[in-house]
């Protein structure tokens, strides 16, 4: 399977297929970004630049204006975001050609859910922790190869990692409906795993809004997280705690 056929498998295209760097499925609003193992980080990765906008001779690349009016689909109109790793085809050296278009030497046909922040003059797809399964729309597609399976899903709500973060630097990482944090139960290996709750569902917000670190979010493990959500509008804390104390 080659780029093309498996960017086309998922219902998505472009202006061109010589210089396109992102494909778009206006239908089920999702863009697809190829990610540059090279500009790829642990939890983040760079997708598009503004360096990017001409080439080393001073000719705009073709392919920068229409990827940044994808990218401006995912940050205004709520489009979800998918990436695809990419390698680049080393020179003689064995490294990343310097002073010359980069070149793909191969892909792997596997999309993965990101979300976009715009730093400085970049645009980088980042990891976020998913909200519950049953705050999705259905699934729009599915993709095997060599015997992985890649879920490709047709809704998100934009979440802040800045505010995670201040939640978090806030609150701890003690899940504040069973009193528990991660590394309680599994120790070094579950330090720093725990997921940030909307005490006001995004899901039931219409569009941007103002969000407080310390009023509006909360830090809950991932058990109590499903808990909370197995209701909509989502269950209280409280109503949970009762759960498992069993003293309400």
């Amino acid at each position: 399977m080659n780029r093309k056929q498996f960017i086309e498998s998922q219902g998505a295209t472009c202006s061109n297929w010589n210089w396109s760097w992102s494909f778009v499925n206006e239908t089920k609003r999702f863009v697809i970004f190829g990610l540059w193992s090279h500009h790829s980080g642990s939890a983040e990765g760079l997708v598009l630049s503004r360096d990017w906008e001409k080439n080393a001779s001073g000719k705009r690349n073709p392919g920068f204006k229409q990827s940044k009016e994808h990218a401006r689909l995912v940050a205004e109109y709520g489009f979800s975001l998918l990436t695809f790793p990419m390698f680049a085809k080393l020179d003689e050296r064995g490294e990343i050609p310097q002073d010359g278009p980069v070149k793909i030497d191969r892909f792997q046909p596997i999309l993965q859910r990101k979300f976009l922040v715009e730093l400085g003059r970049g645009w980088y797809a980042v990891d976020t922790p998913l909200p519950p399964a049953n705050s999705f729309e259905p699934l729009i597609g599915t993709v095997f190869e060599e015997g992985e399976q890649s879920m490709l899903l047709s809704k998100h709500v934009e979440r802040s990692p800045a505010a995670r973060k201040r939640c978090l630097d806030i609150h701890g990482y003690q899940c504040l409906v069973c009193d528990k944090s991660m590394s309680d139960r599994y120790g070094t290996t579950g330090e720093g795993i725990i997921d940030v709750h909307h005490l006001h569902e995004l899901a039931q917000r219409d569009g941007k809004h103002i969000v407080d670190p310390e009023k509006d979010l909360v830090p809950v493990c991932p058990n109590c997280h499903r808990m909370i959500h197995t209701k909509r509008p989502a269950l209280s804390l409280q109503a949970v705690r009762c759960m498992l104390t069993k003293h309400c």
